[in-house]
Parts: C-alpha cells; sequence; structure tokens
C-alpha cells in the first residue's frame, strides 16, 4: 500500500481520521492533517498536526466534503 499527499487515512493509534500533508517514505513517516472541529457559520476550523509511522495508517476510500 502506498500512501501519498493528499489521501484520507485513519490512524489506529489516534482512532481519527485525516488527510495526508506529507510523507518520508525513507523514514516510514507520515505528516497527517486531523480536523478535530468546525463550525460552518463562523467559518473556523480547527485542526491538529501530527507525525505518525506509515504501519499505522489505513488508506480511507471515501473522500472528505469540503465547504
Amino acid at each position: 500500500m502506498t500512501i501519498v499527499k493528499g489521501d484520507i487515512i485513519y490512524s489506529n493509534s489516534m482512532r481519527m481520521t485525516g488527510k495526508v500533508i506529507k510523507v518520508k517514505p525513507h523514514e516510514g513517516t507520515a505528516l497527517i492533517e486531523f480536523i478535530l472541529s468546525q463550525n460552518k457559520e463562523m467559518m473556523l476550523r480547527t485542526t491538529q498536526l501530527r507525525i505518525l509511522l506509515l504501519n499505522d495508517l489505513v488508506k480511507v476510500d471515501k473522500k472528505r466534503k469540503r465547504l
């Protein structure tokens, strides 16, 4: 399984779904952006960036809806 920038993934350790921002295959890590909450009326989005191991991640087939 190859994970590339823009993929939607599920993290087993975080138990959350996020979007891949950057992948470093030689180090076995990926930078993942998790959306913690969003308020469409006020156009606010709270995100969290985490560096996780590639073997902890599982690809999700469905695409996330944009605002």
